[in-house]
């Protein structure tokens, strides 16, 4: 059974990342995750948000499939070069100072994004340049949690209607968190705990996804990009305060302090659509 507190948390965090991931197509897990890691250690809340992210991806596109024209799978083949030349240079490169140059650069964009709202960066389009941003997305997303990031910029770039950007956004995110998902099943890092938590979490992920889908059918291409860059910003920012989280009063984590700051493991490797980390120590 879990305690009241956690499950609150794990309530309304499954709740409103649900409801954001449901409507844009992404940004589950840094909505998500923000309060669920203030109650849970990594090694149980990142799986935890992986397996509900994935629930909510398939769960969206199932019910979205009828009016989207899902494209190649350039962008996927690229995304899986990108993520395995990411755990490559995940320990030979400062991950943490490349996080946060991310981080700068996608605050950057959303901010002159939002400032001039009819403006617009070219973008070619054709299957090399959707590898080129798969491989970029996986790279990027193994560096930063954030695989999604590329291929939404590159999608906003081009103008997209919300409809061609779901079907090119969600099943490249969806595709790198099943491969995020099978290497930390692989590594031993599950635990029956995540699994526990991500049933008792559906129910919230259901009222999210539903108030979610009803958002996305109502609201037009303007408003859709105006919140989606929203997010982009809010999502760099969220990359900036993972690294120095606080613990609101009240809530504990096992073997810490209440109140006390703590950041996630450097040993983690990121690799999930939009926040998975697979622990491999300090």
């Amino acid at each position: 059974m879990i305690d009241a507190g956690p499950a609150v948390v794990l309530f309304f965090s499954m709740f409103a990342g649900a409801v954001v991931s449901s409507f844009s197509g992404f940004a589950f897990s840094p909505v998500a995750g923000v309060l669920l890691l203030t109650m849970f250690e990594p090694a149980v809340a990142v799986p935890v948000l992986m397996i509900c992210s994935i629930f909510v991806q398939v769960t969206t596109l199932v019910h979205l499939r009828h009016g989207l024209k899902f494209g190649s799978t350039a962008m996927l083949l690229g995304g899986a070069c990108g993520v395995s030349l990411a755990m490559v240079l995940f320990h030979r490169i400062d991950a943490e100072r490349f996080q946060l140059a991310f981080a700068v650069f996608l605050a950057a964009y959303a901010t002159t994004m939002l400032l001039r709202p009819h403006g617009r960066i070219r973008a070619g389009g054709g299957p090399r340049t959707e590898m080129a941003v798969g491989f970029a997305g996986g790279l990027i997303g193994g560096l930063t949690a954030m695989p999604g990031a590329v291929p939404v910029l590159y999608c906003d770039c081009r103008g997209c209607p919300k409809e061609v950007q779901r079907a090119t956004v969600q099943p490249f995110i969806l595709a790198m968190q099943v491969l995020a998902l099978c290497l930390m099943a692989a590594s031993g890092a599950m635990q029956w705990r995540v699994v526990e938590l991500a049933v008792t979490a559906l129910p919230a992920l259901a009222a999210g996804i539903m108030i979610g889908l009803f958002l996305f059918g109502r609201v037009p291409d303007v408003g859709f990009r105006r919140v989606v860059l929203v997010l982009l910003l809010a999502t760099s920012a969220g990359i900036i305060a993972k690294h120095n989280l606080v613990r609101p009063p009240g809530l504990e984590i096992a073997g810490e302090p209440p109140g006390s700051t703590f950041k996630i493991p450097a040993g983690a490797m990121t690799l999930q659509a939009d926040t998975a980390f697979i622990a491999r120590g300090p």
